[in-house]
This record gives structure tokens, sequence and C-alpha cells, in this order.
């Protein structure tokens, strides 16, 4: 339980300054890429898949590599309001939005039966 709240805190500090900074958002999106498409690439998902992010958190990073990388429509979903609207932020500056959606709800209640 400690661990968890340590990586948590961890993840909300590191987010914290990602939103902030261009350059490391950029850096950090760059250095993921490569894992993240290999992890989804194992699912071996159609071209026209839907996916789910549930806790997108206000730095989408796996949203944007796959938003980027593939024709994929992708949902991300967050049940913190601020992390919502800094996420549609980010995706509206990479220009994403035509394929990302970023909803405000919750994981713990969302429909899966599209996904």
């Amino acid at each position: 339980m400690i661990r968890r709240r340590t990586h948590n805190r961890f993840i909300r500090i590191l987010e914290a300054i990602l939103e902030k900074s261009k350059f490391f958002s950029k850096a950090y999106t760059r250095f993921f890429t490569k894992m993240t498409l290999n992890e989804f690439d194992i699912a071996e998902l159609p071209n026209e898949a839907r996916i789910l992010v549930i806790g997108c958190g206000p730095v989408p990073h796996t949203l944007t590599i796959l938003g980027s990388e593939t024709n994929w429509k992708i949902t991300g979903i967050d049940k913190d309001e601020k992390a919502v609207k800094k996420a549609k932020e980010m995706i509206k500056k990479d220009k994403l939005e035509n394929n990302i959606e970023i909803k405000y709800e919750d994981g713990l209640t969302v429909d899966l039966s599209k996904y």
C-alpha cells in the first residue's frame, strides 16, 4: 500500500512537470513510443479498433502515441475534471482531436460494451 501511494505521488509530480513543459512532455512521449506500440501490437487489434484508456490523466501520452501511430478511435477518461481539461488541451495542441476523445467519467461505471 505504501509503495502504491508513493508511486501515485511520483506520477502526480511527474505529470505536473510534463504538463507545463512542451520539451519534457515530447521527450517523455518519444521515450515511451516504442514500448507503448509494442504492448498494443501484442493484442493484434484490427485497424478499426476502439480503445478505452481509463485514468488518462492530464498528460495522456498513451493516447497521443496511439493517436499519432494508428487509425484506432481512442477514448480517454478520467474522474478528475482538471485532468480532463488539461488532457483535452494537449490533444487539441497535438491536432489529434479527430481520433481521440477525452471524457470526464469514472472508470468504475463506464460502459465497456463499445470498446
